[in-house]
């Protein structure tokens, strides 16, 4: 009995009970008397450790599975659930399966890892392509602004050039209209003279007048005015004009001769100057042409620079024309100074002056037009160059995007190769599988010859998948047969358990008047339990204080009983000590006044 009473006293040490150090191993002895008592303590010193007590967070774990309705196992149940030999062998086949498929979960894993770091850097590039595409699409959209404002401009300077046409057209038209008409004195009758000198001072007064408005220079303004100062009708003298006087007869006789010897020079001019008409109404002409190919779009650079060429061309071959039309002016200027009073002079003087006039206005026009033209050709360089620098940004583009394209096909044609070999590994398994001989590496045929102990019966050991197969069914039969009779013996132990129980909580009901380690408990009660214990330990404490000096005379009085009996009498009274306090200190009042008096 010490010894039980010593083992229960070290179990509640290792508990870490609060108050068991004021407690002697020996005063625990009694509990054991109790046949009740017996088999719970039993089960409570052999069985129950601190590793099986649950924490305050395992405890309200426990309550939450409770609460949800989980299946908990406890005490035997759980050992014997663990211990079972005969699950041993297929937990351990289970744990190589689950630590295979933990293999295979990993590897998986570490491949998805990969596709998904692939797929970010696709990502990545397809982003930095999307946004060099947005950046090529702003770019091309301002370019179209910029044509669309070029095109604007092109246009609007386009009916300045068509405007500008047409007035030189009608210009044109109107002096080839006045060249062709036949102004010679000689044709006509004085009054006819008269009315077509009134006629050609308005006309080159009017064309003085625009050309001086115009700007067109000074030689133009200068040979107006003195064409229409020459060509005055202010004179009252019409019989001295007319010839009768021998004196003027003769000298104006004298000055048509020496005019008569200039006139094939005259002509001469004449003619040249027709000749530089024509020419000039082919630039007109190819002017016109030239325009109307901007118009329609079809002119190109080539053209400018061969229309260049020829204007340079014209240019050197009116050097010598002008300089003769200048020398031609300055004898027209002569004579004019001379022949004052001849009508006839007048025409030839406003012949060459409209035709100096007509061709500096007309190589104004065309150095004008030829500037315009120029400014053109630029632009369309420049817009050319645009393109080509768009151009070479798409080759760019367009190089990534194949770099890209071969890249993801450099992987796929990888990860075929992968497939294929992992194809070929499969089937050469299969091959293996469809084996009838059983090769060495073969881990499933090894557990199953561990679990049917064949390894070292060397007769017994099957040959082929035919006879393993056989062995493996009647391995399943047993492990059926096994499980009924695991279930059953199941059965068994849960029906005893549960009368244990039952037992335990008669013996907690009659010792602590309440469930203290059922399995059906409600462990909020424990805090209570612990209360309801920790003042029984005071009032002990306070009882043991009081009968301590009244212990030797107690003993002293009782001395005559039996030992057997005074023992029995102590531990019936620890009993009801622990159980009812207040009843144990009647009781006890009661026994000192019977020994007072004995």
């Amino acid at each position: 009995m010490a010894e039980h009473g010593k083992t229960l006293f070290q179990k509640f040490s290792e508990f870490r009970y609060p108050t068991i150090n004021k407690y002697s191993p020996s005063s625990f002895d009694w509990l054991f008397d109790i046949e009740e008592a017996l088999p719970f303590l039993h089960w409570f010193c052999s069985n129950v450790k601190p590793s099986n007590l649950l924490t305050a967070t395992e405890l309200k774990q426990f309550e939450c599975l409770e609460k949800e309705r989980f299946t908990v196992l406890e005490g035997k149940r759980l050992i014997e659930a663990s211990n079972a030999p005969q699950v041993t062998p297929i937990i351990a086949g289970l744990e190589t399966e689950l630590q295979e498929l933990q293999k295979i979960k990993d590897n998986l894993l570490f491949q998805r890892q990969l596709c998904v770091n692939q797929l970010n850097i696709c990502n990545i590039k397809a982003k930095g392509i999307l946004r060099k595409i947005a950046d090529f699409d702003s770019i091309n959209m301002d370019e179209e602004a910029r044509d669309q404002n070029v095109l604007s401009k092109l246009k609007s300077k386009d009916a300045l050039v068509t405007e500008t046409l047409i007035s030189v057209n009608q210009l044109s038209s109107n002096i080839m209209k006045f060249l062709r008409e036949e102004k010679l004195l000689c044709q006509h009758s004085f009054k006819q003279y008269l009315s077509l000198e009134e006629e050609c001072t308005a006309s080159l007064t009017n064309y003085a007048n625009k050309q001086f408005e115009q700007k067109m220079g000074q030689m133009g303004q200068n040979s107006g005015l003195e064409i229409c100062a020459f060509l005055q009708l202010g004179q009252n003298d019409f019989a001295g004009l007319l010839d009768l006087d021998e004196k003027r007869r003769s000298v104006q006789n004298w000055e048509l001769n020496w005019l008569q010897h200039q006139l094939p020079l005259c002509e001469e001019d004449r003619i040249v100057n027709e000749t530089e008409v024509l020419a000039l109404r082919n630039a007109l002409d190819l002017s016109h042409q030239i325009f109307s190919a901007l118009t329609d779009g079809k002119f190109a650079s080539r053209c400018l620079v061969e229309n260049r060429n020829y204007l340079n061309s014209l240019e050197q071959e009116n050097l010598p024309s002008s300089k003769e039309l200048a020398s031609l002016k300055n004898c027209v200027v002569n004579s004019i100074s001379k022949a004052t009073q001849l009508r006839f002079s007048s025409i030839i003087i406003g012949d060459c002056s409209l035709k100096l006039v007509r061709q500096e206005f007309f190589l104004v026009k065309q150095k004008g037009f030829l500037c315009l033209l120029v400014e053109q050709w630029a632009r369309e360089q420049l817009v050319l160059l645009a393109l080509r620098l768009e151009g070479q940004q798409m080759k760019t583009l367009l190089s990534t995007l194949k770099n890209v394209s071969q890249y993801l096909l450099g992987a796929e044609s990888q990860l075929s190769e992968r497939t294929g070999s992992l194809n070929r590994l499969a089937k050469l398994e299969d091959n293996h599988r469809n084996r009838n001989t059983i090769p060495k590496h073969d881990e499933i045929s090894c557990t199953l010859k561990m679990m049917l102990d064949l390894e070292h019966k060397q007769e017994n050991v099957p040959i082929d998948y035919g006879e393993l197969s056989n062995l493996a069914m009647l391995l399943q039969n047993q492990y059926k047969a096994t499980k009924l009779h695991v279930g059953q013996h199941r059965e068994r132990v849960v029906s005893r358990l549960q009368d244990v129980e039952k037992q335990v909580a008669k013996l907690e009901n009659l010792l602590f008047e309440g469930p203290l380690t059922c399995g059906t408990q409600k462990f909020a009660n424990l805090s209570c339990l612990k209360a309801n214990l920790d003042s029984v330990d005071m009032l002990r404490e306070e009882v043991q204080k009081q009968l301590r000096p009244r212990n030797r005379e107690f003993k002293m009085k009782l001395a005559v009983l039996k030992s057997d009996h005074l023992d029995s009498l102590e531990r019936k009274l620890w009993v009801l000590f622990y159980l009812d306090v207040k009843s144990m200190i009647c009781k006890t009042e009661a026994l000192l006044a019977k020994a007072t008096l004995l």
